[in-house]
């Protein structure tokens, strides 16, 4: 996985990069949902102007396997929220983890960017 996270030094997030490789097992058609759900929660509850992400799904020799819980946005959800706790601590006292977060809500009825709009 690769992540980027854009965040103002006011601590507002402007955009998020991302990249995923899940390896899928022997047979293609078991788990592709959790590449799609990997970028579909990525941005989660957070306002994002632009977002980027592209995921592949890879075969391996391995048997079939697939999410048994979260599918495949457990990963990438820690690791931005990670990353977010990471670059609030860099921007120092003027903000905290939190207030990072406080910074960029996703409003009631605007769409995200994957064009969705979440109901009340």
């Amino acid at each position: 996985m690769r992540l980027k996270i854009g965040l103002t030094r006011e601590g507002r997030i402007t955009a998020i990069d991302c990249e995923v490789i899940q390896r899928g097992g022997a047979y293609a058609g078991y788990g592709l949902v959790t590449i799609l759900y990997a970028g579909a929660l990525l941005h989660a509850i957070y306002r994002v102007p632009a977002s980027r992400y592209h995921g592949l799904r890879v075969y391996a020799n391995t048997p079939p396997n697939g999410a048994m819980r979260g599918h495949g946005s457990v990963d990438v959800r820690h690791a931005f929220e990670s990353l977010l706790d990471a670059m609030a601590a860099k921007l120092g006292s003027i903000h905290s983890p939190c207030g990072a977060r406080i910074s960029s809500p996703r409003r009631t009825g605007r769409s995200t960017t994957c064009r969705s709009i979440p109901a009340d």
